[in-house]
């Protein structure tokens, strides 16, 4: 049994888990060590050696990722994505196929796994200004108070970052972003990666993740706000960024399959011929109306008012809260015309963010044809592999 321990320190406005580390305990370490779920990225040895292998399985594939440095920042050693037929979608054959790739790409040590958006909850809190031995007992208590009744505190893992924050010279406060998730899921993890060649070292939220790489590309100008949408084919979030911190994290009701069950059903077309309807034509069709346009419009109108509402709970946000500029990520997002949309609805310009296309985070290695097709789905992955800027 891995003991579920953790060490939480705050250093320059952020906190951290070491999950499972081996590392000694810091001298003047006084917090609660009892988390199995962690946001902070124990790869130290980045530095000199190659990364933890990070892994992510959804329900429609398994990606992994290791990046090692060079003189040019950082180099991926390694990068997979396997897709997964409908049955292979199980517990069992996932670590199966996880098992093979590992062997085939000769990968051991530690690792780092995912969590997706519906896994996972996530709020934000203020708090007065207090000295930083405090802020840990302050934020798990602001936890416990929002906690749904149904929801008992042991039973579930968390961990958050923190800042201290001063708006128009006024008094500092500290902002928390504080992940949550039932502790049953890390104990799960925990066996999953048994008697594999892997050492689960943090398990880590995926929109979170992404946002660590966009900043450790120093994509996010600390003076911007910024709005990340990530859209994967099951699930989607909205990261919201202020003064180069992710102050609001918020999960969105499109997806691509979404994407393309809406297409199918308007048009009464089958599954497959939606999905290269989808792909081929997108929100853009040079012979007139875009089917597409007109089978997803209720879906996008929707979009952009849970993005205006969301936008209306960041610090100091209101009616008139607007974005300097837009950021999407994840295979969805790369709907042909989608990001011309949104600049248009929300006021800003948004580009697709394509991971790979980086001369600080570039490929050692040829990447095979489906990675180079799902390209845009590595961020997180990515991200987790960077971890935050230290």
């Amino acid at each position: 049994m891995v003991s579920g321990v953790s060490d939480r320190q705050a250093v320059s406005g952020w906190a951290w888990n070491n999950l499972w580390s081996k590392e000694k305990e810091p001298q003047n370490s006084h917090l609660p060590k009892k988390n199995i779920f962690s946001i902070f990225n124990i790869n130290k040895s980045i530095k000199g050696s190659p990364s933890a292998v990070v892994v992510e399985i959804d329900p429609s594939c398994v990606k992994l990722a290791q990046l090692a440095p060079d003189n040019e920042g950082l180099q991926i050693t390694k990068i997979v994505y396997h897709p997964l037929a409908e049955n292979e979608n199980t517990p069992q054959q996932h670590k199966i196929i996880l098992e093979k790739i590992l062997r085939a790409n000769h990968l051991r040590g530690r690792a780092i796994v995912l969590l997706p958006m519906n896994s996972m909850r996530v709020f934000s809190c203020a708090l007065p200004s207090m000295p930083e031995p405090e802020i840990d007992q302050a934020i798990t208590w602001k936890l416990k108070q929002s906690l749904p009744a149904e929801t008992a505190f042991d039973s579930i893992s968390f961990d958050y970052i923190w800042q201290y924050y001063s708006r128009n010279n006024s008094a500092k406060e500290i902002r928390g972003l504080v992940f949550y998730t039932q502790r049953s899921l890390g104990l799960e993890q925990v066996q999953f990666y048994r008697k594999l060649p892997l050492e689960l070292t943090a398990i880590q939220p995926h929109p979170y993740c992404v946002f660590l790489l966009l900043d450790w590309l120093e994509m996010i100008p600390p003076e911007e706000n910024v709005l990340i949408i990530s859209i994967g084919r099951d699930e989607s979030a909205a990261i919201m960024v202020q003064a180069g911190w992710p102050c609001l994290i918020r999960p969105l009701g499109v997806s691509g399959n979404g994407f393309t069950s809406a297409i199918a059903a308007y048009h009464n077309m089958d599954r497959q011929k939606a999905e290269e309807l989808k792909l081929s034509e997108g929100l853009v069709s040079s012979e007139g109306e875009s089917l597409c346009m007109a089978a997803l419009s209720g879906q996008l109108e929707s979009l952009v008012v849970e993005l205006e509402h969301a936008s209306r709970f960041m610090p100091g946000g209101g009616e008139n809260t607007s974005f300097a500029r837009i950021i999407l990520c994840g295979q969805a997002a790369a709907l042909h015309g989608l990001d011309k949309f949104l600049s248009e609805k929300l006021s800003a310009p948004a580009a697709l963010f394509d991971p790979l296309a980086y001369d600080r985070l570039h490929l050692g290695v040829k990447a095979d044809p489906y990675v180079a097709d799902n390209c845009y789905d590595f961020a997180a992955v990515l991200g987790a592999a960077v971890g935050p800027k230290q």
